[in-house]
């Protein structure tokens, strides 16, 4: 429950406190209910004094953070939105849509984070913590409304939409008009009036004289606005609500369904800290190390902390250092010529201050907390107090023995630097992509059994979550080994993966319901072309995501798509016209742009990690 996305901190306190209450209680059993109450006393205390402090003292709220990710990420969609726009222009370049893209996916991972880190220590944002969410989820869904917006145009670009769409520009005129209000409460700004639904309307003579397949194009490229006009107005329903401007009753919450959330990282995160346990838990039976039965409980905290602040154990080597150094003057030096309470407090706080100071960057929250977790215990704090050296330097040893072998389990068996990290989960996300693109095939079979529809609910559900942590690791990396690297092309390599998992999951909504439609019937082998092309790419990433892009990945996935749209029209001429619906001619549609949209996602990946050079990535480091 600590490596999971909810209530971190209380399943660290717990299993922190379980271990107290047990090791403590070891020698003598009879105790255990009095040091149980004790700590539970003490941490109370604790949580009682900090809340005082943080209310009434120096009160901090994420609530300002999370009001600003809420404006960066609507004014990054409202900007796709107006750039997608310029798209239906007959031979417009679409190079520029991917860069706003990659930003739009980059808002809504930092929105993400910024409302869980707001949840926990704001009360407003506590209160409205399910209108919040329900904007998260409602941003998701006008994510991929706009994808699969964008992925029509190739087709509808060519027909003469404000003809079959007389209301188009009075439709776009209201749409903007709906993004300027939106953003105006975001920024505190009372709305004058209230959006009404609107449809777009189809001119029915003009659309009759096309043919069935432009009809479908129209008809999708119709429904992905409708959808967008029905997103806008349930955004501005909910940002109404959260600024306490009233308005009318929000629609339910969109549907997110990720799957079974059976998470490998938590796994492995887990059976680190149990690892690390049982082993100083040998040592201590068969070695009996300086600190004795206390020797079991600090290698397992500090592999609880790693855990807790996603870091490895070694980033609180430095914090060691520092508190054997700070604690060595203080128990030296000053603490025998202490004479109250006053001047112990007066210590405490220069010492903690000094060290909140130099490690006060949350890239540093490791190395603090080795720090003032090993201060406080080295000093010994009694209400009797006395002092031994001796005894100073065994706890200094015993600690050096827990953090070194605390390392030494978290290298078994990998090591947790972070680049090497982000180059596993790669290597886990093209192999889950490979296996999904083979389920993606509309005649697919083989893998029907329990085993592969159990594979298939909890890859789809992990591919969506590795490029979130790809993003948290990409602030972690030292960049300063890793020459040809840059912070900003990596955070971009994964809202390119994000991109990926979100088109891959649409292909896979989509396989079912049209497995029966006649025209992808009879396109099932130019599929199958593009599926090999596309598994050729991934099994080149999956077997080493360091290794540099095939360089004629964009022609290759091109002239797929190219043959692909040819084979349509071949395909449409076997067909009596007035056998088959409109849906059906639609449900090709969906499915081709379906297949385009991925093609073009894998191609921006595909450029952005040509410009990395991964070589020093590989390279081993301690």
């Amino acid at each position: 429950m600590v490596a999971g996305p909810k209530r971190q901190y209380f399943w660290f306190v717990s299993a922190f406190v379980c271990l107290v209450i047990i090791i403590d209680g070891a020698p003598v059993s009879s105790d255990l209910f009095s040091i149980a109450m004790a700590r539970f006393e003490e941490t109370a205390m604790g949580i009682l004094v900090y809340s005082v402090i943080s209310i009434l003292l120096w009160p901090q709220s994420s609530r300002d953070d999370l009001e600003a990710s809420a404006q960066r990420l609507f004014g990054t969609q409202v900007e796709l939105y107006k750039t997608s726009l310029s798209q239906t222009a007959a031979n417009y370049p679409s190079a520029e849509l991917q860069p706003v893209a990659i930003k739009e996916i980059q808002a809504l991972i930092q929105f993400e984070k910024d409302l869980e880190a707001a949840v926990h220590d704001s009360y407003e944002v506590w209160e409205m913590r399910r209108q919040w969410r329900r904007y998260h989820a409602l941003s998701q869904s006008l994510l991929k409304a706009l994808g699969r917006w964008r992925a029509s145009f190739t087709d509808a670009r060519h027909l003469d939409l404000p003809g079959l769409l007389p209301n188009l520009e009075v439709f776009k005129a209201e749409m903007a008009d709906r993004a300027d209000k939106i953003a105006a409460m975001l920024r505190g700004e009372p709305p004058q009036d209230w959006p009404s639904p609107m449809t777009l309307e189809v001119a029915l003579a003009e659309a009759r004289a096309l043919s069935h397949f432009d009809r479908a194009a129209l008809a999708a490229f119709k429904a992905q606005l409708d959808r967008i006009e029905e997103l806008s107005r349930a955004l501005f329903q909910c940002v109404a609500d959260i600024k306490g401007f009233g308005g009318r009753t929000p629609d339910a919450a969109p549907a997110t369904n990720n799957g079974f959330a059976l998470d490998p990282d938590r796994l492995h995160a887990s059976a680190t800290v149990v690892a690390t346990l049982f082993v100083a838990y040998c040592v201590w039976i068969y070695v009996d190390p300086p600190m004795h039965q206390l020797f079991v409980f600090l290698p397992t905290q500090w592999a609880m902390v790693s855990v807790l602040s996603r870091q490895p154990v070694t980033k609180m080597v430095p914090g060691f250092l520092v508190a054997f150094l700070t604690s060595g003057i203080a128990y030296v030096f000053v603490m025998p010529h202490l004479s109250s309470y006053a001047e112990l407090g007066t210590m405490l706080f220069i010492f903690v201050f000094v060290q909140f100071w130099l490690f006060f960057e949350p890239a540093k929250r490791a190395t603090r907390s080795g720090a003032l977790a090993n201060f406080l215990i080295l000093i010994s704090l009694e209400n009797n107090q006395s002092y031994d050296f001796a005894s100073f330097v065994n706890t200094v040893a015993g600690m050096s023995i827990s953090v070194g072998l605390a390392i030494v389990i978290q290298y078994f068996p990998f090591s947790p630097r972070p680049e090497k990290v982000f180059l596993r989960l790669l290597n886990r996300y093209f192999r889950q992509l490979e296996f999904l693109l083979t389920r993606l095939s509309y005649d697919f079979e083989r893998q029907r059994g329990p085993l592969g529809l159990l594979q298939t609910i909890l890859y789809r559900s992990d591919i969506l979550r590795i490029p979130v942590r790809l993003a948290g690791l990409a602030d972690q990396i030292d960049y300063r080994v890793l020459p040809g690297t840059t912070p900003q092309r990596v955070h971009d390599l994964t809202a390119s993966l994000q991109a990926i998992a979100y088109r891959i999951n649409d292909l896979l909504d989509m396989r079912e319901p049209e497995r029966a439609n006649p025209l992808v019937q009879e396109l099932l082998g130019d599929l199958r072309d593009w599926q090999l092309a596309v598994l050729a790419v991934v099994r080149h990433w999956a077997a080493d995501p360091g290794a540099p892009p095939p360089g004629d990945i964009e022609q290759r996935l091109a002239a797929r798509i190219e043959n692909l749209e040819r084979r349509i029209g071949e395909a449409r001429g076997r067909f009596d016209p007035d056998v088959l619906s409109q849906a059906q001619y639609e449900g090709l549609y969906r499915a081709v742009a379906a297949f385009r949209g991925l093609s073009d996602a894998g191609v921006a990946y595909a450029g952005l990690a040509a410009g990395i050079n991964c070589r020093p990535w590989k390279e081993a480091r301690f």
